[in-house]
């Protein structure tokens, strides 16, 4: 999926779309790899890749500082 970021160009009063890149969602990684999106996330956690924040109903899975570097 292409991601785009609208943003103000104060000097004309015009919106200006930016290019964030191609990026994939975890589930879209998991369903191209042939796995549902809770196996994804599990095999990402046991390679270290993702990270579990947050507790009780608020859980999240984030990418590893060092993966992002």
């Amino acid at each position: 999926m292409i991601y785009t970021e609208e943003i103000l160009d104060r000097r004309t009063g015009e919106t200006v779309t930016l290019d964030k890149g191609n990026w994939i969602t975890v589930t879209e990684f998991g369903a191209a790899m042939g796995v549902g999106p809770r196996k994804v996330r599990t095999v990402l956690r046991e390679l270290d890749f993702v990270g579990v924040e947050g507790g009780g109903t608020y859980q999240r899975h984030r990418i590893s500082p060092w993966a992002i570097r």
